[in-house]
This record gives C-alpha cells, sequence and structure tokens, in this order.
C-alpha cells in the first residue's frame, strides 16, 4: 500500500483556520437566535450577536464560499444555509415607513433632524447649517459639546425655543448631554430622570401644530458594552416606548445604540423613517462596516413625507431628516 502523504493526512493551516472561524461563527449565531426568540431569556452577548445580524448574513456567505474552495461541499452546505437564515432575519428589521409619494396638501408638515454629534464643535456648526438647508422646525442633539442656549440661538434663531440637558436633579452632570432645539416654543416640556438610565435622560416636548400636536421625544442611552450597560441602555427605551404608546402622534428620535434586528428595538411600536437595510448610520469612518443604531420612529397615525440619511458633519453619526405629515383637519 502506497504512503499517505502529510497533506493528505494533515489539514492546511487555511482548513484549521476556517474551522476555527466556522465555529466562532456558529457561536455567534446561535446568541443571535436566542435573542431573536419569542420564549427564551436573553442577556448582554446574546443582544450584542443580534445587533451583527448583516454581518452574520456577510459572514456566513463568506465561510461557505471558503468551504467550497477547500473541496468540502458539506461546510458549504451547512454555512450557506446559516446564512439563508440570517438573510431571513435581515429582510424583517420590523415596520417600516415610506414616503408618501401622494398626499394630502392641507396637511401640516414638520420637518426633523436627529444628530449625534460626538461633542464635536464643528459637528454642531454643520448641523446647524443643515437644518436652515431643509428648513427644519425641531431638532434633536445627542453628545453635545460644551455650550448654552445663547450658543444654540445664533446657530438656529434668536427666538427658537432651547433646552439642554446636562444635569440629573441632584445636580449631578450627565455622562451625556442632550439638546432639544425648535422653531416653536413647546406647549409641554419634561426631561425622565431615573437612577436606571446609567447617568442619561430623556427630553419629551409636546408642539402644537395646527389643530394637531407632535409628541417628540429624544433619547440616547449607553451602548451595550457590558451588561450593566445593557440593562441600563434597555431601561432607558423600555421607558421612552412606554412614553410613545401613551401619546397621540408621537416621534421618538435619537442614538439608540440598538439595531432593529435585536429584542430591545421591538419594544417601540410605530414606523422606522428609513430602511435599515440600506442605510448605516454609524461608523462615519467605516461606511461599510456600519449599523443602523440612530432613528427616527413615527406613530402609526403620521405620514412620512421625506427622509435622508445625510452626509457626514465631523460625528461619527450620520445625521437624519425626516418630514412628517400630520392627519388632515377632518
Amino acid at each position: 500500500m502506497a504512503p499517505t502523504s502529510s497533506n493528505q493526512r494533515t489539514p492546511s493551516v487555511w482548513v484549521r483556520l476556517l474551522v476555527l472561524a466556522g465555529f466562532a461563527y456558529a457561536v455567534v449565531f446561535a446568541a443571535a437566535l436566542v435573542d431573536r426568540s419569542a420564549f427564551l431569556p436573553t442577556g448582554w452577548l446574546f443582544d450584542l450577536a443580534a445587533q451583527l445580524t448583516p454581518f452574520l448574513v456577510v459572514g456566513g456567505l463568506v465561510l461557505a464560499l471558503g468551504f467550497l474552495g477547500t473541496a468540502r461541499p458539506g461546510g458549504a452546505i451547512i454555512f450557506g444555509l446559516i446564512a439563508l437564515v440570517n438573510l431571513e432575519h435581515y429582510a424583517r428589521p420590523g415596520p417600516i415607513a415610506v414616503a408618501e409619494s401622494v398626499f394630502d396638501p392641507s396637511a401640516d408638515r414638520v420637518r426633523l433632524l436627529s444628530a449625534n454629534i460626538f461633542q464635536r464643535s464643528q459637528a454642531l456648526s454643520n448641523i446647524a447649517v443643515a437644518a436652515k438647508e431643509r428648513d427644519v422646525d425641531i431638532i434633536g442633539i445627542v453628545e453635545m459639546p460644551e455650550a448654552d442656549c445663547s450658543v444654540l440661538r445664533q446657530m438656529f434663531g434668536s427666538d427658537w425655543f432651547c433646552l439642554i440637558v446636562d444635569k440629573d436633579p441632584r445636580g449631578v452632570r450627565l455622562n451625556r448631554v442632550s439638546a432639544l432645539v425648535a422653531r416653536w416654543e413647546p406647549s409641554k416640556v419634561e426631561v425622565h430622570h431615573d437612577q436606571a438610565f446609567g447617568g442619561r435622560a430623556i427630553i419629551e416636548a409636546r408642539f402644537s401644530v395646527g389643530q394637531e400636536s407632535v409628541n417628540t421625544i429624544v433619547l440616547h442611552p449607553l451602548p451595550p458594552g457590558s451588561p450593566q450597560y445593557t440593562d441600563q441602555r434597555n431601561a432607558v427605551l423600555h421607558h421612552a416606548a412606554q412614553l410613545a404608546r401613551g401619546m397621540p402622534n408621537s416621534v421618538v428620535m435619537g442614538d439608540f445604540n440598538t439595531t432593529p434586528w435585536a429584542r430591545t428595538y421591538r419594544t417601540f411600536h410605530g414606523k422606522r423613517a428609513s430602511d435599515p437595510r440600506f442605510h448605516s448610520t454609524w461608523l462615519t469612518k467605516w461606511p461599510f462596516l456600519g449599523l443602523p443604531i440612530d432613528h427616527i420612529i413615527l406613530d402609526d397615525a403620521l405620514l412620512l413625507g421625506e427622509m435622508q440619511v445625510l452626509s457626514a458633519v465631523g460625528s461619527d453619526h450620520y445625521p437624519l431628516f425626516a418630514e412628517i405629515l400630520l392627519p388632515a383637519d377632518e
């Protein structure tokens, strides 16, 4: 009998790496499945895995091609099927508001701008320019730099409403500053604080527009970088979702630090302005490796007139612009 060559007996380094990558991928995929399920308890790592659904689609296809290229059709079939499972989930990001091509011209319109400006003064200046170009009415800004309302009024308008939230009720500085700027004075303003929020706050404001009102919620919870941060992020998101459900014509906007494929996002009712499958909002540095974690979510009664993910303004996030149409008067 002829001796077996070493290449036939021992897998190559590339095959070993491929098998190792496949094992790691399978673990992440299983964790994502747990978060997607409606009956299994989820947690920090499961949530992180579900956030990566777009990469799970691409990763499964790359592994399938890798196994196919090394003459291992069984592995190619397995990872090809897993990629299809992830693709099916990726194709269902939840309700999406589609811009109306025909709408009642008498309907009142409100133009919104939401931006995480990464504490950059230049990004704030660029947001003010973008707001003027699009005749924006209400602007939610998170990760504000050091600035007061006099600075914001110089940028947006001397008679504009301005609220900067940088401290909790005890006077302790929040770890991220948020602001709400609007061309109208709100009929109601409330800032929601809670120890469970991890040093973040939620801004709620009601604006009268014609015979209707628009209830705006601006938020920016912590990123899910640890189990504690994830719990604190979820506390903010769940509180905001409850607020929105109890208000007519509600709009929730900001940096949610979650994607539509994670379980926590599904606590929100309503429609997301723009399709997250085609527009990432973070990172601007590597847009092809980005994720849609910034959102504008509209109440079902509101219609979408226009929506854009704007160009980079000097932050690591892209701003979001949306024009909404209020229900026409009966």
